[in-house]
């Protein structure tokens, strides 16, 4: 069973998205453990503050690493990790392959980004990889570690009750718009009968042959 530790000082961004549709059936049948960790709860700071002013008088506040450390270091004498996980603008953008290797793993950590930044000091000595969703900002790293964890989880045999629905999305291809490869699926345009309203004409690919049924209302 795969288990997913995610390191946040949200942890109420975190409760929708992974408790929900495929991602909660999994929970449910034992396929993942996903803990949510409030990093405010292992500050030592007056109110759990997690933040601090960076050195230099820069503008911004920025994660301290005591609470991190301790969190990490606390799961880690647990359990092993394959990975810990930052999610940050400027990681690796997260791709179908990436997915692919990370749900071949047993135990992951995924710290979610805040505030300015996080001491770097982190970056350094805590994190071992760090994934991006997109070169946009958000105010925080708790919906890509939701989207990292949908991708991971939904690959995980039984996560998915159509295995071959889970098999073609693993080896799909994508636009080269998107900055992957074309797409040379014919389950890249898909259409669910009945007949459609209007006479709209559906074409149905195989293999060999294009066959065009022309349905009328």
């Amino acid at each position: 069973m795969m288990r997913i530790d995610i390191l946040t000082v949200m942890p109420e961004a975190l409760e929708s998205p992974l408790h929900c549709s495929i991602v909660q059936r999994a929970q449910d049948k034992g396929l993942v453990e996903i803990h949510i960790h409030n990093l405010r709860d292992w500050s030592l700071r007056k109110h759990r503050k997690v933040d601090d002013y960076p050195f230099g008088g820069e503008a911004g506040m920025v994660m301290q690493i005591e609470p991190v450390f301790r969190c990490i270091e606390h799961l880690k004498s647990e359990r092993s990790y394959d990975e810990v996980i930052f999610t940050s603008p400027d990681g690796e953008m997260l791709t179908q392959p990436i997915a692919n290797q990370l749900s071949m793993a047993q135990n992951l950590i995924i710290l979610c980004g805040h505030y300015k930044g996080v001491d770097y000091r982190i970056r350094e000595h805590l994190v071992t990889r760090e994934i991006s969703i997109g070169n946009y900002v958000l105010t925080g790293g708790e919906l890509p570690a939701a989207v990292i964890a949908d991708a991971v989880i939904r690959l995980i045999p039984g996560a998915i009750g159509d295995e071959q629905s889970a098999g073609n999305s693993a080896q799909r291809q994508f636009p080269k718009n998107r900055g992957m490869e074309n797409a040379a699926s014919s389950q890249a345009h898909p259409k669910t009968p009945p007949r459609p309203p209007q006479g709209l004409k559906i074409i149905v690919k195989h293999a060999s042959s294009i066959v065009d049924f022309l349905y009328y209302c």
